[in-house]
């Protein structure tokens, strides 16, 4: 009897992409807890270089996502 390969390719695709959703949609609760906390500044620096990334989004993109940041913000 052969056995089937393991289909992983589906796995890790799902992954990349849970992933590409999860970091953008992360920064506002990591922006909220930083607010929390009086605003440490290791956490401070921890945020900054963590999401610097996601200055150099698209317009569209950008705009959509300084509205979500404002929404944690509140």
């Amino acid at each position: 009897m052969a056995r089937k390969p393991i289909q992983s390719a589906g796995v890790i695709l799902i992954a990349i992409l849970g992933l590409l959703v999860a970091y953008p949609l992360s920064v506002g609760p990591a922006i909220a807890t930083y607010g929390a906390m009086d605003e440490p500044q290791s956490l401070g620096d921890f945020i900054e270089t963590a999401y610097s990334p996601l200055a150099d989004l698209p317009e569209p993109l950008a705009s959509w996502l300084d509205l979500y940041i404002g929404l944690w913000e509140r």
